[in-house]
């Protein structure tokens, strides 16, 4: 089965409550599935004006449904310095049978945002009760990281297989700096992609100053001393 009629049936976006939320932006909406990454529901790097001319739709029509996609709540749009990334809520991946959904929003929790590591904290408020007394217990605060841009750099480090995804993903030192980082460091020595993964699976200590580590003595490094901070002390 096709891809798009795949989803579009697992979905149950033919059923009426969505066409009817849709409307005009139905079609908007199938686009945006079917150019989604299969694995992580993400479409990475989209951009307006480009998408409208490849499907002939004035690029502020466009720009608008997306808009109202995100408002609706059917996506949620990254911005990003050129192009945008594109989150599809409660995605199914169409290679699983199980039905289970991904990208799915967190309810019932109140959101806010820890100033050092900028990861969301969810706060829930707990009661329990005996035969005598009730009582409360302090709040209780869950720190929920960010999985959506772990996914978003692994796959911009070349990593794209769900499992590796999950594994690397789940582990607690593993962050987007840590992976693109890493990731950087790689190409520039031409390092094989299982070495990759083998170093930030086994904690390898984070490389600094985008990709080395601190002192490298390599010459592009001490050339950012001639030119950097440092200018000012040498002689011209």
């Amino acid at each position: 089965m096709a891809k798009k009629t795949w989803i579009k049936v697992k979905r149950g976006i033919l059923a009426p409550k969505h066409r009817e939320t849709l409307g005009k932006r139905l079609w908007l909406y199938l686009y945006l599935l079917d150019k989604a990454d299969w694995e992580a529901g993400m479409i990475y790097g989209w951009k307006d004006k480009d998408e409208a001319d490849d499907i002939n739709m004035p690029w502020r029509t466009l720009q608008g449904q997306r808009q109202q996609l995100e408002k609706d709540d059917y996506i949620t749009c990254h911005i990003r310095q050129y192009n945008i990334d594109i989150e599809i809520h409660n995605w199914t991946n169409p290679r699983e049978y199980s039905g289970k959904l991904y990208n799915k929003k967190n309810r019932g929790y109140v959101k806010s945002r820890t100033p050092k590591t900028g990861q969301v904290a969810s706060k829930q408020r707990t009661t329990t009760f005996n035969s005598q007394t009730t009582s409360e217990k302090p709040q209780i605060t869950k720190v929920v990281v960010n999985r959506s841009s772990i996914k978003r750099a692994l796959f911009e480090a070349g990593i794209h297989g769900e499992k590796i995804q999950q594994q690397l993903s789940s582990l607690p030192h593993m962050t987007a700096e840590y992976i693109k980082a890493h990731a950087y460091k790689a190409e520039r020595e031409g390092t094989d992609k299982g070495l990759l993964i083998h170093k930030m699976k086994s904690g390898d200590p984070m490389p600094e100053n985008g990709g080395h580590q601190e002192g490298c003595g390599c010459d592009e490094c001490r050339q950012k001393y001639v030119t950097g901070k440092y200018a000012e002390h040498v002689e011209h």
